[in-house]
């Protein structure tokens, strides 16, 4: 049975503290207990990450909410396509303009050349 990797939209408060006390949002993918973040192009406060979900139509963080949630389907569809998940593989698919990685790509990860 092959494992699923699971995903997660992150607020990064490890990293550095901007000056307006903002932290970059990253998506983080897990597998066997191993962990690899994904850089969004979005950076907010504790206060604003938290009060994504109740955002209100029409306002900045709405239009951020609907981005992080096309990240995370994006990310769910690169997992599912996968026959067997390898970060090596999901980068690939996960960056890919058509999200599919090449049999070429999946039989280099396989015998682990990549």
């Amino acid at each position: 049975m092959n494992k699923i990797a699971s995903y997660k939209i992150y607020l990064d408060v490890r990293t550095k503290r901007k000056k307006d006390n903002r932290h970059p949002v990253k998506l983080r993918v897990t597998f066997n207990r191993k962990q690899k973040y994904y850089t969004t192009k979005f950076v907010l406060t504790q206060k604003e990450f938290d009060s994504l979900p109740q955002a209100k139509d029409n306002t900045v963080l709405s239009e951020i909410n609907e981005a992080l949630n096309e990240i995370k389907k994006s990310a769910r569809n690169a997992i599912i396509k996968l026959p067997e998940f390898s970060f090596d593989l999901f980068d690939k698919s996960f960056k890919s303009p058509n999200g599919n990685p090449t049999i070429n790509q999946y039989y280099l990860s396989y015998i682990g050349v990549t």
